[in-house]
């Protein structure tokens, strides 16, 4: 047969313009969701706060080898995140703005990174439903707005195995070594966690797969690829043991890696007993939101598929989602973000799954039409009952005043994926897939709307801060007296140390001694104090209050 390359030039053309189409809307899409209004809301968690402070003060210092909070030498995380947010300061000012925009500029760069991933696993169309399904799920989603290390960890792990699987590809070492500068900025994001879930990954890939990782000068590459990771990890943690020893390599790697993984901790006494082994799958079945029972069916359906059949590339997308739910299921301690490095994975299964569904000529069979649209509808309650239940937790009697909040949000999401569960007895999944975009994009929309309006109001840092630094001396002292959680919050708003006390025989003390301290106190302790000493009230909201001793 004879070529013709004018038809070849079309195909091409062809292609790159379907490329561009899809790059165009997931950008377009992220953009949208990532960054509308990212810099009017204040600290939504309090670690935000804290890696913010952290930055601010690395400035303050003009150290930023030797991370420090409130003053006080801070070994939690790595100082990558930290770093950036320091960078940013520098260039773009100190706001929320600034703290977030790299961030959310990571997150979408995750996104785009699970299209690549995906479409080179299972073809353009598979990665763009895998990006746009990432984007739209409800944990990615929130955590791209807030500026944790959960983000940067998920996307430098996610970019990792894709530079691996264009060393499988392409058998070209520079593949090796970029994939091993990927884990080391991971490390550097989070901690070793960063390179011992890609590897595990990898290593557990190639064993089932029976492939070698290079023909040739295995171990020659093997020890470069260290080399050059501990050259990148090392002079931090380095630095680190030589300054402060024993102290860095116990808080560090013992108690803020090994402990918190076999056992919760930073966490109240009566709630220190390991969280079930089970508690992700049902984290995950609410971040994943609204395709969760989409997500179900198509990891079903992929180990259904991998016991008549080892496709590799269905063999690589099953071991990544396995390696990281089986990790973290296993740690003491489960957080909702912890569990982000699965979510590209996920949204390439759910993104397979589709695609499937599309191609296929008799459609999903009826039965697993009903399968699927009962997991959603199974979803869909348990879900507003976890938001409730989450609410009750950790907002207890204020619950009432986040329901303005939230109520939108979910009735808006609920309605979608009720809506989505009917359509998926439509031979046509395209309308399902749209209709579960649109559920999540306009519930999004909703929640950034309505935090904005209501949920500064309800957060009182930045607003008794507001009042502090006018009246604010460098020899004042600020306090926060018995907080729900310590509140770096107010530090940063401040910029000035705060301390933290919860005994009333301690804060009457400093309140009766001749230094001015501003504090912050819980509205019901304020009848009692005021009997103690006298006091002067600045401001009070959101059953806080802000008072002062002398002004």
């Amino acid at each position: 047969m004879v070529s013709c390359p004018i038809c070849e030039t079309q195909n091409h053309s062809r292609y790159l313009n379907r490329t561009r189409q899809y790059i165009f809307i997931l950008v377009a899409l992220t953009v949208f969701l990532f960054f509308w209004k990212l810099g009017s809301l204040t600290f939504v968690d309090e670690d935000e706060a804290m890696y913010a402070q952290v930055a601010q003060e690395m400035l303050n210092r003009g150290d930023w080898v030797y991370p420090h909070l409130n003053g006080v030498y801070w070994v939690d995380k790595p100082p990558l995140v930290p770093w950036a947010i320091a960078i940013s300061f520098k260039t773009l000012g100190r706001n929320e703005f600034s703290i977030r925009l790299w961030h959310s500029v990571v997150a979408l760069m995750g996104v785009l990174i699970t299209y690549l991933v995906g479409k080179q696993l299972f073809g353009e169309k598979a990665g763009f439903f895998s990006g746009l399904i990432l984007a739209s799920s409800l944990q990615y989603f929130y955590q791209a707005r807030i500026t944790l290390c959960d983000i940067p960890l998920t996307f430098f792990i996610t970019l990792s195995l894709y530079l691996f699987l264009l060393l499988v590809k392409s058998r070209n070492p520079f593949f090796f070594y970029l994939s091993i500068i990927s884990m080391a900025a991971a490390t550097l994001s989070k901690g070793p966690v960063g390179a011992v879930l890609p590897v595990s990954v990898i290593i557990l890939y190639l064993i089932f797969v029976r492939e070698k990782l290079f023909e040739k000068k295995f171990l020659f590459h093997i020890l470069m690829g260290a080399g050059l990771f501990l050259c990148i990890v090392g002079p931090w943690f380095y630095l680190q043991v030589l300054r402060y020893g024993k102290e860095f390599i116990q808080r560090y790697f013992f108690y803020k890696h090994f402990a918190r993984f076999i056992h919760p901790i930073d966490v109240p006494v009566s709630t220190t007993k390991p969280d079930p082994f089970y508690s992700y799958f049902f984290i995950i079945l609410a971040g994943f939101l609204p395709w969760s029972g989409v997500m179900l069916q198509g990891t079903g359906s992929l180990i259904k598929k991998l016991l008549k059949e080892r496709k590799p590339e269905e063999v690589f997308t099953l071991i990544w989602a396995g390696v990281i739910f089986l990790f973290f299921s296993i740690a003491g301690m489960k957080v909702p973000r912890y569990i982000m490095p699965i979510y590209p994975a996920l949204a390439i299964i759910s993104g397979r799954f589709f695609l499937q569904s599309e191609d296929s000529q008799s459609g999903t069979p009826e039965k697993d039409r009903r399968w699927l649209s009962f997991l959603l509808s199974f979803i869909l309650a348990p879900f507003l009952l976890l938001i409730v239940i989450f609410a009750k937790r950790h907002f207890e009697s204020d619950v009432l005043l986040y329901l303005p909040v939230l109520k939108p949000s979910l009735i808006i999401l609920g309605a979608g994926m009720g809506i989505g569960s009917i359509l998926f007895f439509l031979p046509d999944r395209r309308i399902v897939f749209v209709s579960f975009l649109i559920a999540g994009v306009l519930s999004y929309s909703s929640l950034i709307f309505y935090s904005n309006r209501y949920f500064n109001h309800l957060r009182v840092s930045k607003r008794f801060a507001g009042v502090i630094n006018k009246l604010l001396k460098p020899e004042d002292r600020i306090v926060d007296y018995r907080p729900p959680n310590p509140e770096p919050s107010l530090i940063f708003y401040t910029n000035h140390p705060v301390d933290f006390i919860g005994d009333e025989d301690t804060l009457t003390s400093l309140l009766r001694s001749g230094t001015r301290v501003f504090c912050v106190v819980p509205g019901i302790q304020l009848p009692a104090l005021k009997e103690k000493i006298k006091i002067q009230i600045l401001d009070e909201t959101a059953g806080r209050a802000l008072v002062v001793n002398r002004l």
